[in-house]
């Protein structure tokens, strides 16, 4: 891991979790004594619990309950349009340590939501049996100097019927999507002191940051291949599905800030205990990458109303590689006009 200065950039890179970013700003002024090593540590924990929760967030939106609309050009012609809401869970037990460093109180055991929002429309095809559809979710620049907050979410999808609905025979297609998700939160806190190895530096060594800006960034990009099984009945759609996914992602922190090292410590002193890179004494930050494979389930079901739908999903994916330990689940309610 790699930790370096970087300049404060006006635009953050955008925000999602919204219980954390309230937690941040309730913390206010805080003087946190913790060690240098412990901020590592929870920095490496909160950028790959990030990186392996954010492919299922990103998937916010479009999962419609019938697998095929049908086509554009039928009679009455096949569309839809409407809006889709939800959350996603990240597991505290990676972000803890990295609160603690800052002197933010700890979330509680277990998960916290992750949110988000779409705008969605989907279009029958025409001659083939496929349907398009298209997302996109903004959060606009909010916040002044001591909070700032950002989120994006765009996306697409292509699905091709293999099967139609008729009598009893379910609709069943085949689809490949695309989704782009970054969020972030920047806050201003108090005063933050680090201590550094004793055995290294001697007792009382300490990394101080003046006013820090904390910056928590994150984006994914993901490719999913995906099927569906759906079946429409009078007043409702059930329908369920898998998802193979290839997501690249970042996450990590910025600090901005004025840097002091004391007891006779200096910055290169401590770029060689720590293997950190420090430019000036600006700031640091770490940001890591992450790319890999994972599923996704998903399903649930639509309640017909004429020419409304009322849908209810739910959902579940391992994190990157395939790995089911940190398996994140969500849920989803979207309303749309629909032909």
């Amino acid at each position: 891991m790699r930790i370096y200065s970087q300049r404060f950039r006006g635009a953050l890179p955008a925000v999602r979790p919204l219980v954390l970013a309230l937690v941040l700003l309730a913390a206010g002024p805080a003087f946190a004594q913790n060690s240098f090593q412990e901020l590592k540590d929870g920095i490496d924990a909160f950028s790959t619990q990030m990186a392996d929760s954010l492919p299922l967030n990103s998937t916010l939106g479009l999962n419609w309950s019938d697998a095929y609309i049908g086509q554009l050009l039928g009679v009455p012609p096949h569309f839809g349009t409407g809006l889709a809401a939800g959350i996603t869970t990240i597991k505290t037990e990676k972000l803890n340590g990295l609160l603690t460093s800052f002197g933010v109180p700890q979330l509680p055991a277990g998960v916290f939501p992750n949110p988000g929002y779409t705008v969605e429309g989907r279009i029958g095809g025409f001659v083939l049996p496929f349907d398009l559809g298209v997302k996109a979710g903004y959060f606009p620049p909010a916040g002044g100097d001591d909070f700032q907050l950002r989120y994006l979410l765009v996306g697409g999808d292509l699905r091709y019927a293999l099967l139609k609905d008729r009598l009893a025979i379910p609709a069943v297609s085949l689809g490949f999507g695309v989704n782009y998700l970054s969020g972030g939160i920047l806050a201003r806190v108090g005063d933050l002191n680090f201590e550094l190895d004793p055995s290294t530096f001697g007792s009382g060594a300490t990394l101080s940051l003046v006013d820090p800006s904390l910056e928590f960034s994150w984006e994914t990009l993901s490719f999913e291949l995906k099927a569906q099984i759906s079946k429409s009945f009078i007043l409702f759609t059930p329908y369920g599905g898998v998802g193979l996914n290839y997501a690249r992602t970042k996450a990590g922190y910025t600090a901005k800030a004025a840097i002091t090292p004391s007891g006779g410590a200096t910055l290169d002193d401590i770029a060689a205990e720590y293997g950190v890179e420090f430019d000036g004494s600006a700031g640091f930050s770490s940001i890591k990458e992450v790319e890999g494979f994972g599923l996704r389930f998903f399903g649930g079901i639509a309640f017909n109303m004429a020419v409304i739908k009322l849908d209810i999903s739910v959902m579940a994916g391992t994190g990157n590689n395939f790995n089911f330990g940190a398996l994140g689940y969500g849920v989803t309610l979207g309303v749309r006009f629909q032909l």
